[in-house]
């Protein structure tokens, strides 16, 4: 992968990666992260040393026992370990995982608890959340009428956010496209955090 620098500073979005034959939209692609990816995360922070490993030649994620699959994509957005209380507590109302969001899903996320705890002074209000927000769940398009994977939530990105028309949250300036986002998962270890539940 090895994006390159742009002239702000920040990563464009990962390209499209080879689409494997029978992939469906939603499904991940095959990691196309190479070692320097993940170590320019750690250098920014935003992942622990020696605490990951990229994928070896499996199509789809197979954690080992205690592992978790992180998406970069997710990361430059703002997720990081561990996760906030609300995104956890987000998780289990939807019964979802980190890689049923999309990236920018991620972004809002993120600015949304930062708007809740550093500018209003309290915990994010799932009230106010979704007073800003609606959730909307994309179904794998059918192939075949006969296939048992139709009308089905996506595997990648089948729970997007949008802000409701009228919403006065800040606008927020997001890339114009993610494509290939599915491609762009690695391994991190599931480490306890101290006084977290």
């Amino acid at each position: 992968m090895a994006p390159k620098k742009s002239s702000k500073g920040k990563r464009p979005s990962t390209a499209r990666a080879a689409v494997p034959p029978g992939w469906m939209q939603g499904d991940f692609l095959p990691s196309s992260l190479k070692a320097r990816d993940v170590e320019d995360l750690v250098v920014d922070g935003l992942v622990a040393k020696d605490s990951w490993r990229l994928p070896g030649s499996e199509a789809e994620p197979q954690p080992r026992e205690g592992e978790r699959v992180l998406l970069t994509t997710h990361v430059e957005r703002g997720f990081s370990l561990p996760p906030h209380p609300f995104f956890r507590k987000f998780l289990n109302y939807f019964g979802a995982q980190l890689h049923h969001f999309p990236p920018n899903a991620i972004a809002y996320l993120a600015a949304f608890v930062s708007l809740c705890e550093c500018f209003l002074g309290c915990p994010p209000h799932w009230g106010l959340f979704k007073h800003i927000f609606t959730i909307r769940s994309q179904a794998v398009k059918k192939v075949k009428s006969s296939d048992d994977r139709t009308n089905v939530i996506q595997l990648c990105g089948g729970l997007g956010l949008q802000k409701r028309k009228g919403s006065e949250f800040p606008s927020l300036t997001l890339p114009e496209s993610v494509r290939g986002w599915q491609s762009t998962w690695f391994y991190c270890n599931d480490v306890a955090s101290p006084n977290v539940s």
